[in-house]
């Protein structure tokens, strides 16, 4: 739910989207459907698999790839590629993607390749499902590659910009328990390559390689006139008017929720993302009101109590298109009288290097009780991990910069900033404990035994 004004930095627009659209109307005029068959191998585009199915083929989809429909269903590509149709999606109008989980548990996806949908693989709703061994790549909003419905000057446009629902390598969105593990995320977006959405919690991202996702959010040049001058993803439905999102906000995995908790990233490798290497997104504390006064939409819940553990992260960087390039962030996108930071996560035992700013991010406005523990941040555009300020304003603070925080045994060199730094006087109520840097910003970021660094 990105891109407002309260916006987070994304445009997704949630709500109940058929999932299926022409390619599954295609499927039931040819009569393919499994419905309680026995193991299947040859397949048609928007099939629902409701058994153990292995292909035997590739398979080119116009919309839909195949749509896992039953519980504890295993679909094995069995090193096939199934592969979607920017120009079919455009002119169909519709957001598809290569596999969905349809509200299923316990069912899997592995060994195979899945490329060219607006998103790779979708987990919508159930629990307890599983990607593994899945190279998901060049999955891309049709929007961004033919430049249909993007044109900022068109009908209805400011009032009512593209809305796109997808644009990830994987999305999981309202999916508790689901692992996706050894998996290759190979340039997807524009959103993220793996992107844990609305209440999705106790999920684990385990062992995958995840790369060079750092799509644009604009149409690909000459794709109309208007190329390269106008971001396209945004959001809106019930959340009132939105902008169009940032013009880079494709992350290698995101955190986005908003209420998702308790998930685990853990032992990936991700390089060259666009806004950050990992991000826990914030949350709308505040909502904006309407004309009578009344929040425009409830409050959402902090996304917290998510492990971000021994990854490497590197080379996170948007060729100036944006000002944010972080290895590891808790995000601080968006108004901040309307959104407030995550809280309670913990960032451990993860390398963070050579991103073009902060190796770890920890934004401000009252974000507390995380716990920044044993991470090594070397070489870094900014700071090596820097922990957000107060807001201040005429001389007098209007909003806390991050608070209450552990931040222990963490090491950095050869940073172009500071490789410690906090922006709160004196670190207010952060620990700092066994730190080894080299500059520091303050005394107190080397600990209660630290001598004082650079500035």
């Amino acid at each position: 739910m990105y891109g407002i004004d309260v916006s987070l930095g994304a445009g997704r627009r949630f709500r109940a989207a058929p999932l299926v659209g022409l390619a599954a109307a295609t499927a039931l005029l040819l009569g393919t459907l499994l419905a309680g068959t026995a193991a299947a191998s040859h397949v048609a585009c928007g099939q629902e698999i409701t058994s153990s199915t292995t292909l035997d083929q590739d398979l080119e989809c116009p919309g839909t790839g195949l749509i896992i429909a039953a519980d504890n269903v295993t679909l094995d590509l069995n090193g096939h590629t199934l592969s979607g149709d920017p120009e079919a999606r455009a002119a169909a109008g519709q957001d598809s993607a290569g596999v969905i989980f349809r509200g299923v548990s316990g069912s899997t996806v592995h060994d195979g390749t899945i490329e060219r949908f607006d998103s790779g693989i979708v987990i919508r709703g159930g629990s307890g499902n599983a990607v593994r061994n899945v190279t998901v790549r060049d999955n891309i909003n049709y929007r961004i590659l033919t430049g249909v419905n993007a044109d900022p000057n068109g009908p209805g446009a400011e009032d009512d910009p593209p809305q796109c629902d997808f644009g990830d390598g994987i999305a999981v969105f309202n999916s508790d328990d689901n692992r996706i593990e050894s998996s290759r995320v190979v340039n997807n977006g524009p959103f993220s390559g793996i992107s844990l959405v609305e209440d999705s919690d106790g999920n684990l991202v385990s062992r995958n390689v995840i790369a060079d996702n750092d799509v644009v959010n604009q149409v690909v040049e000459d794709a109309d006139e208007n190329a390269g001058e106008n971001t396209v993803c945004g959001t809106g439905g019930d959340q009132g008017p939105m902008t169009r999102g940032r013009t880079m906000q494709d992350s290698g995995v995101r955190i986005e929720g908003p209420g998702a908790d308790d998930n685990r990233v853990e032992r990936n490798q991700i390089t060259e993302s666009g806004l950050t290497g990992i991000s826990i997104h914030g949350y709308v504390c505040t909502p904006p009101l309407d004309e009578n006064g009344d929040p425009r939409f409830p409050a959402a819940p902090n996304n917290g109590g998510n492990l971000v553990f021994k990854n490497t992260v590197s080379n996170t960087g948007s060729d100036g298109l944006d000002r944010i390039a972080d290895g590891i962030a808790t995000l601080q996108q968006g108004p901040a009288t309307v959104v407030c930071v995550a809280f309670g996560n913990t960032i451990k035992n993860n390398v963070s290097s050579d991103n073009d700013r902060h190796g770890i991010f920890m934004g401000g406005r009252g974000s507390h009780d995380n716990r920044v523990i044993n991470n090594r941040t070397d070489d870094n555009g900014g700071d090596g991990l820097h922990v957000e300020g107060p807001t201040i304003r005429d001389g007098v603070q209007v909003r806390p910069g991050a608070i209450d925080n552990k931040l222990l045994a963490n090491k950095g060199s050869g940073n172009a900033g500071f490789d410690g730094f906090d922006g709160n006087e004196d670190c207010d109520n952060n620990l700092w404990r066994g730190s080894k840097f080299g500059d520091v910003n303050e005394p107190c970021v080397l600990g209660p035994s630290g001598s004082k660094g650079k500035g």
